[in-house]
């Protein structure tokens, strides 16, 4: 039961993390930074190509989630190349 509750805890400060990233992302700006864990990375940022941090954050968030649902991440990924 503990870990049940720790788990929903977890998912109600990433909701709320989303929640602020919305109101502070500026959706019209490209970025160009190449930053991040590979396993996390949204694929504009692996094929280097301008994006916007808003969606990249909205990828990593996913990622988590499946990790947390599933205890693996969906893709490995040991570098950039």
């Amino acid at each position: 039961m503990i870990n049940f509750l720790k788990q929903n805890l977890l998912i109600l400060v990433l909701a709320h993390l989303v929640r602020l990233l919305v109101i502070l992302a500026k959706p019209n700006r490209k970025l160009n930074a190449i930053c991040g864990t590979p396993n996390y990375m949204a694929p504009e940022l692996i094929s280097r190509k301008e994006y916007s941090g808003y969606s990249v954050d909205i990828w990593a968030f996913g990622v988590v989630m499946y990790a947390m649902a599933e205890g693996k991440h969906p893709f490995k990924a040991d570098s950039l190349s």
